[in-house]
């Protein structure tokens, strides 16, 4: 037992447990591995406290649990602030990065599993805990490689879609529906306004015109 600081200026073997106000040791030398270091344990290590790390933190197995307090990454340098890498195995099936709450299921809408926001606190991307995906961005789509949302492949979507502005097809948009029209509200593809074709149109069992007539130039 020690009563006040203990000094290191060189190696010291501890054969059992030790207890200190302080211990300081002058020792520079840096660590490569978990049998390195200016301060080596072979059994574990438990700090009631902060725990202040100056330039690395690495964990060979285990991983990392924190319990309360959650973890803030602050970047200064042109560098990825989080790189997960998840497995050099070429069977590994699980995910890359997990993310779960033990919220119930009628109050997942009451938070966001990702939030990205500017410094300034203007949020511009969320995944909520109703799995929706929301961003903030204005940047509007003159082609097929520019937009708010942008995937190299294609876009499925189970439900309804629904597009504010004008949809612009470079491909061809074809329906699956097979519900037939009686009335000019009805159909498989309706329009609101009028329909414009530039080349041939193929109506496969018959056309109604309602009112103004038809006119062939």
């Amino acid at each position: 037992h020690i009563g006040g600081d203990l000094t290191v200026e060189g190696s010291t073997a501890l054969q059992g447990a030790t207890t200190a106000t302080t211990i300081d040791s002058t020792s520079t030398t840096d660590t490569s591995s978990k049998t390195t270091g200016a301060l080596k344990t072979a059994g574990g290590l438990g700090v009631a406290l902060k725990a202040h790390i100056g330039t690395g933190l690495t964990v060979d197995a285990g991983g990392a649990t924190i319990t309360n307090g959650g973890a803030s990454i602050t970047q200064s340098t042109d560098n990825p602030p989080l790189t997960v890498h998840a497995s050099l195995d070429n069977t590994f099936s699980k995910q890359a990065l997990l993310l779960k709450t033990t919220r119930a299921a009628a109050a997942s809408n009451n938070f966001d599993y990702i939030t990205a926001q500017t410094n300034a606190g203007a949020v511009k991307f969320q995944i909520t805990g109703l799995g929706e995906v929301v961003s903030a961005s204005t940047v509007d789509a003159t082609a097929s490689t520019e937009g708010s949302v942008r995937t190299l492949g294609g876009l499925g979507v189970k439900l309804k879609t629904h597009i504010g502005g004008t949809l612009i097809v470079e491909g061809t948009a074809e329906t699956t529906d097979t519900t037939d029209t009686s009335s000019k509200t009805t159909g498989a593809l309706k329009t609101a306004g009028g329909l414009g074709v530039a080349l041939k149109a193929h109506i496969g069992t018959g056309l109604t015109v309602d009112a103004g007539g038809a006119t062939i130039t």
